[in-house]
């Protein structure tokens, strides 16, 4: 049996991985008994050591046992504050597993999210791959650098453990959070369906690589199945491989919407974060096969039609 503990799971990733995991036999998901205080520290602290604690019970000698770290409130302009505590949260996870014997010596797997859009703004490489040097150009970038190593050195001294570092491209579907301010396209859906000004602050000619929810699940999935057993820590950029610009996304909301966005551009201070161009091509397990991906279109008309029914819903 393996035993799935989904950090995150009412996030736009975590929720999609968890659906996906639902699907599968020999699977059991771990369900906090008290579900966790993001936004309350001390609460947060106590909660997560119960957590783990129950989740350590459930364990047996045969079975083996995932973690996926899909969680977290910090976005690319988080206050540096913000995101150390995150840090000291996915500290206080690795520090709480390790009082627990049965998950120790059990064959276990750590997934941990991470952004690849943070973690190499700065890079000049016109394609972007696991062998790129990373170039964080915020702190959001820095700690998920941070965050990564911390997972590589807890690591080194458990010699029964596999790890994937997951570094994501630009993540969007039906689901992103209503609190984050972040995800271009249901930034536009939003505003569009609200007969409200599409603010912009970067260039339209600025280049990303979107990835849907569910691609982006089917691709960590895939890794894992290469990763289970190795007991070593394995880097893979998870992107969609299909560079799109600005101006392509609000030419794809007008061909959906029949509706011209009232685009607003301005600047803001923050803009240095992001890069004009964000390009990745993997090579760490390539797959055999032509890869099908969620078109855009498709992805925009999904999350278009999400917000349509949360508005109905009064959300």
């Amino acid at each position: 049996m393996r035993h799935v503990w989904i950090l995150g799971s009412g996030g736009l990733l975590g929720s999609a991985m968890k659906q996906s995991l639902s699907e599968e036999k020999q699977v059991r998901i771990f369900t906090e008994p008290t579900p966790l205080s993001w936004a309350d520290k001390t609460a947060l602290n106590r909660e997560l050591c119960e957590a783990v604690d129950c989740f350590a019970k459930i364990i047996g000698k045969d079975d083996s046992w995932e973690v996926y770290w899909m969680a977290g409130r910090s976005i690319m302009s988080s206050e540096r504050t913000e995101l150390e505590q995150e840090t000291s949260i996915l500290s206080l996870l690795l520090e709480r597993i390790d009082t627990h014997p049965s998950i120790c010596v059990a064959e276990g797997t750590i997934i941990f999210a991470s952004s690849a859009g943070g973690v190499y703004a700065g890079s000049t490489e016109e394609t972007i791959s696991e062998l790129s040097v990373v170039s964080p150009l915020s702190a959001y970038g820095e700690e998920k650098l941070k965050q990564e190593e911390l997972i590589r050195t807890w690591a080194k001294s458990h010699p029964t453990l596999s790890v994937l570092i997951a570094r994501i491209s630009t993540l969007y579907g039906p689901k992103q959070s209503q609190g984050k301010k972040q995800g271009l396209l249901t930034h536009i859906a939003r505003c569009i369906l609200r007969k409200e000004p599409v603010e912009i602050f970067v260039p339209f000619d600025t280049i990303r690589d979107y990835i849907h929810v569910r691609d982006a699940v089917e691709e960590i999935k895939r890794a894992l199945e290469n990763v289970r057993g190795t007991h070593a820590v394995t880097m893979k950029i998870v992107a969609s491989e299909e560079p799109t610009t600005v101006a392509q996304i609000i030419q794809l909301f007008r061909h959906v919407t029949r509706v011209r966005p009232r685009i607003v551009t301005s600047s803001n201070p923050r803009s240095s974060h992001y890069a004009r161009r964000m390009c990745f091509k993997s090579s760490i397990f390539p797959s055999k096969e032509t890869k099908k991906r969620t078109s855009l279109l498709l992805g925009i008309a999904e999350i278009l039609s999400a917000e349509r029914l949360a508005m109905a819903k009064g959300k």
